[in-house]
C-alpha cells in the first residue's frame, strides 16, 4: 500500500548516488539503470553510463529472465478472465509433445514440469542467430523429459516458450502484442518495451559480460528466449511493474497471493520460486 511519489531524503539519495558510483567501479559496466521504492515513503532511480553524471531517463537494459513475471501475469490475467486454467493440461495445445496430458500450466509456471530447458543445449548455444519457438520447444522434445511433472523443481526457459505459445493460441495476436497491451499500456510504462521477434530497438544500454575479463558479448539483445524474457526496460519501470503487481493493480490480491503461495528453493540459499515469481 502507498503511493512512489515522495523523494527520499537528501542523506539515503546520497548513500544510494555512492552505491552506483561504486557499483559501475566495481563492475566496469558501460552503464546501470537502478531504482528503490518505498510505497508511502520515497522514491528514487537513475540511469547513465559509466564516467559520466548525465542521466539518461530512456536508455533501456534487457531484462532477461526477470521479464517472466510479465508473462505470468498476462498468464493469470487470462485464468481470471476464464479463458485458462492453471491446471490446464498441455496437450491441449502441443498434444505431441512428451507428457504432455500430465504436464500443466502451473508445471510450466513453477518450472516443475520434467521439460528439458534449451539453454542446456550446447549444439543450440554454439548456433549464431535467432531461433524460433518452434525450434526450441524440438530441442526439448528431442532430450526428453527428465522426470515427472511436480516430482521436482528445475528451471525450465522452454515452459515459458511454452506459455508464450499458449497465450497466442488464445489471444490470436503476437505475445508482443499481448504483454504491450496486457502489461506495458495498461500501467503506461514509457520506458519499457517487449521485443517482438529479431527486432533490434534503438536505445539500449551496450551489454557487457558478467566479468570484465571475459569476452564481450556480440549479440545485444536477443529475442530468442521469446516469452522466458523479451523485455527491455529502466529499473524504474521495473519497481512500478512490480509495485503494481504486489499492489493488485494488475491481478486480484488472491490470485497474487497465490503466486507465493508454493515456494521451491533455487539455486541460491533464500532464494525462491512460484508462479512466475522470485522471492
Amino acid at each position: 500500500a502507498g503511493l512512489l511519489q515522495e523523494s527520499f531524503d537528501s542523506n539515503t539519495v546520497a548513500r544510494l548516488k555512492k552505491a552506483v558510483e561504486v557499483a559501475l567501479d566495481k563492475t566496469k559496466s558501460p552503464a546501470i539503470t537502478a531504482a528503490i521504492g518505498v510505497p508511502g515513503k520515497g522514491f528514487w532511480s537513475t540511469t547513465r553510463t559509466n564516467g559520466a553524471d548525465l542521466e539518461l531517463p530512456d536508455l533501456k537494459f534487457y531484462w532477461a529472465s526477470a521479464g517472466k513475471a510479465c508473462t505470468a501475469v498476462a498468464v493469470m490475467q487470462l485464468v481470471e478472465e476464464g479463458m485458462l486454467k492453471t491446471d490446464d493440461p498441455l496437450s491441449k495445445w502441443l498434444p505431441d509433445f512428451p507428457n504432455a496430458k500430465m504436464v500443466t500450466i502451473d508445471h510450466l509456471l513453477t518450472h516443475t514440469s520434467g521439460i528439458y530447458s534449451f539453454q542446456n543445449d550446447a549444439a543450440l548455444r554454439a548456433t549464431p542467430g535467432y531461433k524460433p519457438p518452434e525450434k526450441l520447444i524440438a530441442v526439448a522434445k528431442k532430450h526428453g523429459n527428465a522426470f515427472c511433472p511436480g516430482e521436482y523443481w528445475s528451471y525450465c526457459n522452454t515452459g515459458y516458450v511454452m506459455l508464450g505459445r499458449i497465450i497466442e493460441q488464445i489471444e490470436g495476436r503476437p505475445f508482443h502484442e499481448v504483454l504491450t497491451t496486457r502489461v506495458i499500456q495498461r500501467l503506461s510504462l514509457k520506458n519499457t518495451r517487449a521485443l517482438a521477434p529479431q527486432e533490434r530497438p534503438s536505445g539500449l544500454a551496450e551489454p557487457h559480460p558478467s566479468k570484465p575479463t571475459d569476452e564481450a558479448i556480440e549479440d545485444s539483445v536477443p529475442t530468442s528466449p521469446y516469452a522466458a524474457g523479451n523485455v527491455v526496460a529502466t529499473a524504474a519501470d521495473m519497481v512500478e511493474f512490480w509495485h503494481a503487481l504486489l499492489g493488485g493493480r494488475m491481478l486480484k490480491s488472491e490470485t497474487v497471493r497465490d503466486q507465493f503461495q508454493r515456494l521451491y528453493p533455487m539455486f541460491d540459499n533464500g532464494t525462491f520460486y512460484g508462479q512466475g515469481v522470485m522471492l
